[in-house]
């Protein structure tokens, strides 16, 4: 995986998150789903997420890059993975 793209990366958090979740409906978790405001997920699903997110696109997400804005939703999350990817240089 060489150049990620904000899809690509949403897509890999949605599968992931219906896998952990047992929600496979897609009109339950798609890339613009709220996840803690839905009650989805909770606050240590949350951190599973970021951990999905560092191993899989090799990137290093810090306890200030934790916003309630930058975990709201897959694309929110796939903005957050990609901006942090590109600060520490990593290509894949």
């Amino acid at each position: 995986m060489n150049q990620l793209s904000r899809n690509e990366v949403a897509d890999a958090i949605v599968e992931f998150l219906r896998k952990e979740t047992n929600f496979d409906d897609p009109a339950l978790i798609n890339e613009s789903t709220r996840l803690m405001e839905s009650g989805i997920i909770d606050s240590l699903m949350m951190m599973s997420v970021v951990a999905y997110c560092q191993e899989s696109f090799r990137c290093d997400i810090g306890p200030y890059d934790l916003t309630e804005e930058s975990l709201e939703n897959a694309l929110a999350i796939a903005d957050l993975v990609l901006r942090v990817r590109s600060v520490s240089g990593a290509s894949g």
